[in-house]
């Protein structure tokens, strides 16, 4: 039987199966959430030995040439040294700056990063408070030396009750940047763009508006953030006051089935992004799709719910 060697310990697992469920099953506290390899909350680094990993690809090159292997994806092939993911050494202390709830219970969170931390907009930060992990998509453009972000916290989870308990001044922890479907491409200026958010999909969209605010996308973009409660309504409407190019609407939920079925293409030259639960991005996709819009031009995420409880 393989051999794993973590925390001090040695493990004797079965061969083939996945690395998480036997971390877990010997009793490691190994944080996790998705099992999908989309939240990286299950990051362990590999310091001897191989994994069988089927998706080196969700991880950074840089960070995967470092031994950072997902728990979620890889299995066990032999003998190998692990080391968990610490946020008191591998992660970024970084202070709260603003922490206020918004509208519909989004919380608006500003950190303080003690170092430089590289991203793009439209990428996600690995949040650590308390013990529980989870990531969340920047809602922000780099370069300020803060770090935004708009979380949903109206649901009785780990993450959310940490965060209902800090406050200005707080320290956490900031982990590691990765995804970026819904960045701003350069490439985009001369046609038009759409935006669909629900909820705090805002988030990662807002940051790709002050991207493309920035580039002096001169087309017309057009957002639709679906929900009764629109927390960034004040500076949704001050950026359309300030750029011509851009407009917003809101449609409440019960009106959003209508909305969606009424949904027509401004230009098959558009670009589409899409970000929210999985429910709405596959139903946004799917009639965006049947109005004309090309694959290529169709950029979502969507927000994967943890599979095991909080």
């Amino acid at each position: 039987m393989p051999v794993l060697e973590i925390n001090a310990r040695q493990l004797s697992v079965q061969s083939g199966e996945l690395l998480l469920d036997a971390l877990l099953a010997q009793g490691v506290a190994v944080p996790h959430s998705c099992r999908a390899g989309s939240c990286h909350a299950c990051l362990v680094q590999c310091t001897a030995g191989e994994l069988d990993d089927p998706a080196p690809e969700l991880l950074n090159p840089q960070h995967y040439a470092q031994g950072w292997r997902l728990a979620c994806q890889c299995r066990i092939v032999g003998d190998a040294q692990l080391a968990l993911f610490d946020p008191r050494h591998a992660a970024i202390p970084a202070t709260v700056e603003r922490c206020t709830v918004l509208a519909g219970d989004v919380l608006h969170l500003e950190l303080s990063p003690q170092q430089g931390l590289r991203f793009q907009p439209g990428q996600h930060v690995q949040l650590y408070v308390g013990g529980v992990v989870r990531p969340y998509s920047l809602a922000c453009l780099p370069g300020t030396g803060l770090l935004a972000l708009h979380i949903d916290i109206s649901h009785a989870g780990a993450m959310s009750q940490q965060l209902r308990q800090i406050g200005v001044g707080d320290s956490v922890h900031v982990g590691m940047v990765h995804g970026g479907a819904l960045g701003y491409r350069s490439e985009w200026q001369g046609q038009p763009l759409i935006l669909l958010a629900s909820g705090t999909g805002l988030a990662p969209l807002w940051s790709a508006l002050l991207a493309a605010e920035q580039a002096q996308h001169g087309d017309p973009v057009q957002l639709l953030f679906v929900g009764d409660d629109c927390y960034w309504q004040a500076e949704l409407a001050a950026l359309a006051a300030r750029w011509p190019v851009f407009t917003w609407a809101q449609v409440p939920r019960p009106q959003w089935p209508q909305a969606l079925a009424d949904m027509q293409l401004v230009s098959r030259r558009a670009h589409a992004l899409v970000c929210g639960s999985d429910h709405f991005v596959q139903a946004v996709s799917k009639r965006l799709f049947l109005a004309g819009l090309p694959r290529r031009q169709l950029h979502c995420e969507a927000f994967l719910q943890p599979k095991t409880p909080e």
